[in-house]
């Protein structure tokens, strides 16, 4: 599909020339020429992506960014800039550009860059696609328990959703950890950008610090090519890291680099990358029992401890066993075309209002 553009620059010739190189590679274009008349358009009409010149006259570049992606997050902002500002433009990306283009600039760099918006937004649709899939290969799951300690989990995570602040969910496997981290990022500021999952136990030290951190190409055999890594992907979004009990020591330290600093580097990088990234963790091994045996560091442990949601495990839940089951039978009745007969009995899940008396009862006791 055609991309929509606004191009936003105080020179004419400027946006003459990319509107060119844009319809030449089969895109349509709009103009702007200063930030009140781009954000009167972005309002108005919305668009896929806009080039946006970072000396417009009497407005700011970088306020007139966040000015743009506050009324449209998923605008795909391509900052222009003289070869002097390039620090300026890192600072954009930083805030949410998806990427610059020095000045002067040729039409095959324009093109360059649209061909990486148009990649970037069929792999968004990809992954729209297959979460759908999943979605339709497993029944919905119920964030909501008749369990007093497992509904009071749900609570205190969904009230620290807003914060930045890292989030440590204990609980025995199977327990819907990493389900519960996911809701807790579509209800953040963050929703609109990624959630990206990193399972520790999976990998060797060194892979495991490759996926993390990224590398550089021939940094050890097989690095053909320079690769981000995870903590990139996420940059700001959520950084899910499934099982951190398992995390090998030698990658400890520079996790708590990033959780301190936001700070970290690519393996065979000596340059420092920063990344604004909201860490949720999870485990079913009891941490502070493993810094204790010293298997885990005491600082990093209290830097992903700064808000507990501590799950019950099912067999601790038995007043929740028959929703379960509920829920599966309606499902895999609908998946084999079989008509669900309808349950007598109420709904196994108590409503908001009955959880809320039943919270304030347990209270008042």
């Amino acid at each position: 599909m055609p991309l929509r553009l606004l191009i936003v620059d105080d020179e004419a010739s400027i946006r003459k020339t990319t509107r060119i190189a844009v319809e030449s590679a089969g895109h349509t274009a709009a103009e702007a020429p200063n930030a009140l008349r781009a954000l009167k358009a972005i309002e108005e009409e919305g668009f896929d992506a806009c080039f946006l010149d970072l000396k417009l006259g009497a407005d700011d570049g970088l306020d007139t960014l966040a000015k743009l992606l506050a009324a449209q997050p998923t605008l795909a902002v391509v900052i222009f800039t003289a070869y002097a500002n390039i620090a300026t433009a890192v600072e954009a990306m930083r805030r949410g550009a998806f990427d610059f283009i020095p000045k002067p600039f040729t039409p095959d760099q324009i093109r360059g860059v649209l061909a990486k918006i148009e990649k970037t937004r069929t792999l968004e649709s990809r992954v729209r696609s297959l979460e759908g899939e999943l979605a339709r290969e497993s029944p919905p799951v119920a964030l909501a328990s008749a369990d007093l300690a497992t509904e009071r989990a749900f609570e205190i995570a969904f009230k620290a959703a807003d914060s930045s602040a890292s989030i440590l969910i204990l609980g025995p496997s199977g327990t819907g950890k990493s389900v519960l981290a996911r809701e807790i990022h579509h209800r953040s500021a963050r929703r609109d950008a990624a959630f990206v999952t990193i399972s520790c136990p999976s990998l060797s030290r060194e892979l495991l610090e490759s996926e993390l951190f990224g590398h550089v190409k021939g940094s050890f055999t097989g690095a053909v090519a320079d690769t981000l890594g995870k903590v990139a992907a996420a940059d700001g979004g959520t950084l899910f890291l499934d099982e951190i009990g398992e995390l090998p020591p030698e990658l400890q330290p520079k996790l708590l680099r990033l959780l301190q600093e936001r700070e970290y580097e690519r393996v065979g990088e000596a340059r420092p990358r920063r990344a604004n990234v909201r860490v949720i963790a999870a485990t079913n091994r009891p941490l502070a029992d493993e810094v204790k045996a010293g298997r885990f560091r005491e600082d990093l442990f209290y830097r992903l401890n700064v808000i507990t949601v501590a799950l019950p495990g099912l067999r601790d839940r038995p007043a929740d066993l028959a929703g379960f089951a509920e829920s599966y039978r309606k499902f895999f009745a609908a998946r084999l075309g079989k008509k669900s007969r309808r349950s007598r009995r109420p709904s196994p899940w108590p409503s908001r209002a009955t959880r809320g008396r039943a919270t304030s009862a347990s209270c008042a006791m």
